[in-house]
């Protein structure tokens, strides 16, 4: 769904989207979901891949505190 997102020609509706997706979300799973979707997707537009990759920066760095500082 993401490259069609960004078939529309707004460059900003797919950092708002992926923003709005991931936002809230501080979970492990998450996290996870954002790596394999990456993975699987080798040939993704590189602008794309980091938008979807800065969206999913401050998950990242929930799970890396929460794993610090072992909590679950």
């Amino acid at each position: 769904m993401l490259e069609e997102i960004q078939a529309t020609g707004d460059i900003f509706f797919p950092q708002g989207f992926i923003n709005a997706t991931l936002g809230s979300y501080q979970t492990k799973e998450i996290a996870q979901m954002v790596d394999t979707y990456v993975k699987t997707h080798p040939n993704l537009n590189p602008k794309l891949k980091g938008k979807l990759l800065q969206g999913a920066d401050n998950v990242k760095r929930a799970q890396r505190l929460i794993n610090a500082n072992g909590l679950k």
